[in-house]
């Protein structure tokens, strides 16, 4: 038997951005970029539907915003002290992060190892889900204007259009048409 979940926690992003940083980060081929953005933003969309769930858009910048730990807590039924609040909080800055991939192989629940898609060693916290190819970012929204061809947003755009619209990041290229199967004198649109 399977516990049940008692919050369910969703983070999303625009998925131009989320495609951008797979490309510019994990190094993968486009095909393979895409694919995996696009079972990520149908996961988040079906667990978005449930009660339970709470959304934290990438784009709001929940993370910079101090009431996002009383949000978690209350997701789980709880409630946090002022000061633990205001302690998660300071340990979740970007400075912090950085101070802390910076000293990952000193964790005991780290490892080194020899990523093929880089060519490199990364080291990576079991616990905490950090990468050391996580330091330096900027949390950049909108990168994706930049970074990305017309046909590969036009992609990600066609591949997520409905997804897109349903989380308020609205796509920039025209919606591709209907498709249109002709079965004898019936004409059926899907």
């Amino acid at each position: 038997n399977l516990p049940v979940a008692r919050a369910i926690i969703i983070t999303i992003r625009d998925p131009r951005d989320a495609l951008a940083s797979l490309l510019a980060h994990n190094l993968v081929p486009f095909d393979v970029a895409l694919e995996v953005v696009e079972a990520s933003a149908l996961t988040c969309s079906r667990f978005a539907r449930h009660e339970r769930a709470t959304l934290l858009r990438f784009s709001d910048r929940f993370f910079d915003d101090p009431a996002t730990i009383s949000r978690i807590a209350a997701t789980f039924g709880g409630t946090l002290s002022d000061a633990d609040k205001a302690r998660i909080f300071a340990e979740t800055r970007r400075e912090e992060v950085e101070n802390l991939i910076a000293r990952l192989e000193e964790l005991p629940t780290a490892t080194t190892y020899f990523n093929e898609r880089t060519g490199h060693d990364d080291t990576a916290d079991e616990v905490t889900g950090w990468h050391k190819h996580h330091a330096g970012r900027k949390g950049e929204d909108g990168r994706w204007r930049r970074e990305l061809s017309p046909s590969q947003v036009a992609a990600v755009e066609q591949r997520l259009w409905k997804w897109m619209e349903r989380f308020g990041y609205p796509p920039e290229t025209p919606q591709p048409p209907p498709y249109v199967l002709t079965v004898g004198r019936f004409g059926i649109t899907i």
